[in-house]
Order: structure tokens, then sequence, then C-alpha cells
């Protein structure tokens, strides 16, 4: 984590390669003492949580790096969807990042077919 005086910035990686980051405007969270926030890594380098108390108000935010590879595609959406389930007010969840996801063979480099498409469970 770093913090200057204006914006602290969280990150779940030390590879700047990988994972995902929270950037905070740290006047918007000291402009009322009841606001505040909670990070939490669900796997590190690719999924965190940020809970956010504004104006007493509740949000959650989950920031996704999703994986090429099937495998750990499935593993990592179990993870997600298990912590889903844990969390309390789900009107107030956005679910935002790279979810690496193509749905297009043109939309590849060179374009091809998706071979690691996960089925429905």
């Amino acid at each position: 984590m770093k913090r200057n005086p204006k914006i602290t910035i969280i990150s779940n990686s030390n590879n700047s390669k990988v994972g995902v980051t929270f950037v905070i405007n740290n006047d918007d969270i000291k402009e009322n003492p009841e606001n505040q926030w909670n990070y939490t890594i669900v796997i590190k380098g690719r999924v965190s949580i940020i809970q956010i108390r504004k104006n007493n108000q509740d949000y959650t935010i989950m920031n996704i790096y999703m994986s090429n590879e099937q495998k750990e595609k499935i593993e990592t959406i179990n993870k997600i969807r298990e912590h889903i389930r844990k969390i309390k007010d789900q009107n107030n969840l956005i679910i935002t990042g790279d979810f690496n996801f193509v749905t297009d063979a043109l939309d590849r480099s060179p374009p091809h077919k998706d071979n690691n498409k996960i089925s429905e469970k």
C-alpha cells in the first residue's frame, strides 16, 4: 500500500504485470469521520475486494484479473462465487476488472477459436 496526502494506492501483487489495484481519494474518505474502508485479498494477483462505508452507505467493489488458463479461470470463478455469497448487502456490489473472455476469433491476435471455453454449471 502506498500513501500520499491525496490518494492511497492498494495493489494485491508486487508484480506490475499482474494483479488488481484500487486508488482511494483520501479527501473523499476524510470528509466524514464515519467514512471508512476495508481491503481484502481474495486471490493474490487475481481478486481483491474493497468495502467502503461513505455517508452511512455501504459499498463492496470486487476487482478481478482473470487468468487465460481454463483450470485457473474455473478455480477463480468458484472462489468469486464463494465470496459473493458472504456479502450481506449485494445491492451495492460492483464487480469490475479484466475477465479475459473473448467471444469472437477476430478479437484474438492472431485470430483463432477459443480453446478455453467454460461450460455452464
